[in-house]
């Protein structure tokens, strides 16, 4: 089938990778319609950039659907299978990102010193750090921005109840720690500890306090660890 310019487009119905059917909404403003697939390295280039573009119009009513028109048998990567599995990835991958800007906005208030955060705005934040990498992403800041973030840790785990307190609990006593507070480290630490004994991390933590290892060796641990990167990151 060939289209002109200015020619209606035709009307179908595709499932997604969830088994969803989808096709073009004769109410919406607009409905962009993208070709693309998994194994091309240009389609891919152009996945995030599309997805901004989809988030950005969204608010406008705009719709974006992305078709995989690719034969599975000549192309095992643009199969139904492997397209699922990229999804998953996707949606992993947004949701850290998504965590990420949650938190650096709200070290962003707590520089201003406008920590006015709603009970589900601190929930989400503190559940957050239940991914590692999240956890580490946050922790690295203890370095240099320990005011602000102590401050926020102080806020969230003042909300927060087990068993989702000993990430921010031990994040606290890290951050604690650079400040050279050992009696804040020594108490949000238990806390962690309490709730969770197995709790790598706050073992670690735990560890280096009864060693009475220096801050300043702490904050170069935190550099050194921020340096070698991997998993979200928090702008600065």
């Amino acid at each position: 089938m060939t289209l002109a310019l200015g020619d209606r487009a035709p009307t179908f119905s595709l499932p997604d990778t969830h088994g969803e059917d989808h096709r073009p909404d004769i109410d919406a403003p607009a409905t962009v319609v993208i070709f693309t697939c998994n194994h091309c390295p240009y389609a891919l280039a152009w996945h995030e950039r599309l997805i901004d573009a989809a988030r950005d119009y969204a608010a406008r009513g705009v719709r974006f659907l992305a078709i995989n028109a690719n034969d599975a048998q000549r192309y095992p990567r643009d199969s139904a299978p492997a397209m699922a599995q990229r999804v998953a990835a996707d949606g992993d991958e947004a949701e850290q990102r998504a965590a990420a800007q949650r938190w650096e906005a709200a070290l962003l208030l707590a520089r201003a010193g406008k920590l006015t955060l709603a009970a589900s705005e601190l929930a989400d934040l503190a559940v957050g750090l239940l991914d590692i990498r999240m956890r580490d992403a946050v922790l690295v800041r203890a370095a240099d921005d320990s005011e602000a973030l102590l401050s926020l840790l102080l806020t969230i785990a003042r909300a927060t109840v087990p068993p989702d307190d000993a990430p921010v609990c031990t994040l606290l006593a890290v951050t604690a720690w650079v400040r050279g507070d050992g009696a804040l480290a020594n108490i949000a630490l238990d806390r962690a500890q309490a709730t969770d004994p197995a709790y790598s991390l706050a073992t670690l933590i735990r560890i280096g306090l009864d060693r009475a290892v220096p801050p300043r060796e702490v904050s170069r641990w935190l550099r050194a660890s921020a340096s070698r990167g991997g998993g979200p990151t928090l702008s600065g």
